[in-house]
């Protein structure tokens, strides 16, 4: 941000999720804590969300999740890998979340987990 931004608030955030694991199929919970840096404005914010956890069958969680908003539009977009320590295994997820703030209606909405390898 440049200088003279908003206010900073930062925080840490715990939660369960629960996602099925695209290498196995089986579905698992999710144990995240995320450390969150905001910045606000006037009229908007920007976020920068640092996740990481474990999973019920033994992944390890890493996730960048930048989270911009305005009177106009709130967008979030997550990036993160599940990689089992002692297999190997990964996989990838990635969601977009996109809300017309105007409407309150959402105009975008993806999840996708992808297995990177077995």
């Amino acid at each position: 941000l440049p200088a003279g931004a908003g206010e900073k608030i930062e925080f840490t955030d715990s939660w369960t999720a629960y996602v099925v694991n695209p290498c196995t199929g089986e579905q698992t919970e999710a144990y995240l804590t995320a450390d969150v840096t905001a910045h606000y404005n006037k009229n908007s914010f920007v976020a920068n969300i640092h996740t990481s956890g474990v999973t019920s069958d033994g992944y390890v969680v890493r996730a960048v999740d930048p989270v911009v908003g305005n009177q106009n539009v709130l967008s979030d977009v997550t990036n993160g890998i599940h990689t089992h320590p002692e297999t190997g295994s990964k996989y990838r997820v990635h969601s977009h979340f996109k809300v017309d703030m105007r409407t309150e209606t959402v105009i975008h909405d993806v999840f996708e987990a992808t297995c990177i390898k077995p």
